[in-house]
């Protein structure tokens, strides 16, 4: 959890170090001198709000915040609430032992977060608009308790389940023709490493009686595809 804050610190440092005024200078015909900066004429946009609505069928809640470093390049960050992720929780159910039950509704789930960070480069247009690439990184944490039934005890386990992910994604943003709707499409891939939890029952020696349940933090990684779409508004 460490590498992910630092790293994110460290772009939020270089967004504040770089970002830059930007606006366009215009030259007088005939008068070398004299020029006009229409950067207090024309309001430009630097900031862009945006929502991730892809992330819901993830569990999550989250919204980016985009400002304009140059007319290519953009610095992005995305923050919200997560409440749990169905599509993970399905897919290691079946991978766990019979006790092992992600979707189990006695779970006591508590909200959790999600932070992510990328830089865009706009090659063809700018300005929040066109085809860009973008390095990105974002982290997701997801948090619950666990409870089973134990000689008429309930025994209650820490669930917290988290996923990590480093990539590169292409996307193409526009401003809708008919209002002032941004919408960002965009399409990746990356490298994920989850944290999660394995439960296993305990037996007692030579018999099969059960005296307890035990909890285990498992890891692995392996190459994500992201795809998905945001909507927001330049400000």
């Amino acid at each position: 959890m460490k590498t992910p804050i630092s790293i994110l610190l460290f772009l939020l440092t270089a967004e504040i170090l770089f970002s830059q005024n930007t606006g366009i200078v215009v030259y007088e015909p005939f008068n070398v001198k004299d020029s006009v900066n229409q950067a207090t004429v024309i309001k430009i946009d630097k900031n862009c709000l945006k929502w991730n609505i892809s992330l819901l069928g993830r569990g999550c809640f989250a919204f980016d915040y985009e400002r304009l470093l140059s007319q290519a390049l953009t610095m992005e960050f995305e923050a919200g609430i997560t409440y749990r992720d169905l599509i993970f929780e399905s897919i290691f159910e079946s991978e766990s032992s019979d006790i092992y039950d992600y979707s189990d509704n006695s779970d006591n789930v508590r909200l959790g977060y999600i932070i992510g960070a990328d830089l865009r480069f706009y090659p063809t247009e700018g300005d929040f608009e066109g085809l860009y690439i973008s390095p990105m990184l974002r982290y997701r944490f997801y948090q619950s308790e666990k409870e089973f039934d134990l000689n008429d005890k309930v025994v209650t386990f820490s669930n917290d389940y988290n996923m990590s992910d480093v990539g590169f994604i292409v996307g193409c943003q526009r401003e809708s023709d008919y209002s002032e709707v941004l919408w960002d499409w965009f399409f990746g891939v990356s490298f994920r490493r989850f944290e999660y939890k394995d439960f296993s029952e305990v037996y007692e020696e030579n018999s099969y009686d059960i005296t307890g349940y035990e909890s285990k933090d498992k890891k692995m990684g392996l190459p994500a595809i992201i795809c998905g779409f945001k909507v927001g508004f330049t400000l």
